[in-house]
């Protein structure tokens, strides 16, 4: 039998120590990230592939590697805030997150899931897809 540390709402009884635990890390993660947070990890997250990409390539950032690299790190952030809110509380802390928050990860995980689907069907059917198909080679 598991010792309980408050009562919860999982499942109409108590929450076991490791489930109050992960309740609280969640909760807790949520009430501290929020735009700012996520705008500073993102140019820190630019800052360290640019000194990273110079001293290997010795070349610097484009605009497109910026890019690329805050889209990554908002990525990661959403998908992070996403196990926090519906994965380790009970139940759901879809509440805990902010209005600009909720809109920011519906938006990624549309995208993403719409380009990871596509990119997988386009390795499924064997040919880029938007492209014409070759002309018919004549013996």
């Amino acid at each position: 039998m598991m010792t309980t540390i408050h009562e919860g709402v999982a499942n109409g009884g108590p929450l076991s120590i490791p489930s109050a635990f992960l309740d609280t890390l969640g909760r807790t993660v949520i009430s501290w990230v929020d735009y700012r947070v996520m705008a500073i990890l993102a140019l820190s997250a630019i800052v360290f592939v640019a000194l990273v990409k110079k001293s290997r390539r010795k070349e610097g950032l484009s605009l497109g590697d910026c890019i690329r690299a805050a889209a990554a790190v908002f990525t990661i952030l959403s998908g992070f805030l996403i196990l926090c809110a519906f994965v380790f509380t009970k139940p759901p802390a879809t509440d805990a997150l902010s209005n600009e928050s909720l809109g920011y990860i519906g938006t990624v995980v549309t995208i993403v899931t719409f380009m990871e689907g596509y990119q997988e069907l386009k390795r499924l059917l064997g040919a880029s897809v938007g492209t014409p198909p070759p002309p018919p080679s004549t013996p």
